[in-house]
């Protein structure tokens, strides 16, 4: 998932990133409608950046404890530039919109956030 191939067999890279949260006790439904009813408008403002949204999800049957998450949004990058790019968005209506309303959901505790990389592209130094 984090490379595919396009038109003509070339290898597009891409960076997948996993952004970690904890959602408040008692509103994991009321949290999935409100993710169901924003996922367009999400995707297009991260879309203004480059990004891709690739969804939200839960960790199945508490295996995120690992990074101590009940949930997390992966979004795709084609490179590290668009995370520069998606700090015009903070101005952006709807970006305060959507930050706003996804606070009241979640914890406020500091989540964690993890950046995957194509094995292929990764630099092998002499003796590993």
């Amino acid at each position: 998932m984090a490379f595919r191939v396009v038109a003509g067999g070339e290898i597009k890279t891409t960076i997948l990133e996993i952004d970690n949260f904890v959602i408040k006790e008692g509103k994991f439904k009321e949290f999935q409608d409100w993710v169901k009813k924003n996922e367009k408008a999400f995707a297009a403002l991260l879309k203004k950046s480059g990004m891709k949204y690739r969804g939200t999800y839960y960790y199945a049957l508490g295996t995120g404890a690992h990074v101590n998450a009940m949930a997390c949004i992966m979004t795709e990058l084609s490179k590290y530039g668009d995370i520069d790019a998606s700090l015009k968005l903070y101005k952006d209506p709807e970006d305060e919109r959507i930050s706003r309303e996804l606070m009241k959901f979640l914890v406020s505790a500091p989540g964690s956030s993890l950046f995957l990389r194509p094995i292929g592209q990764g630099l092998i130094y002499k003796g590993m």
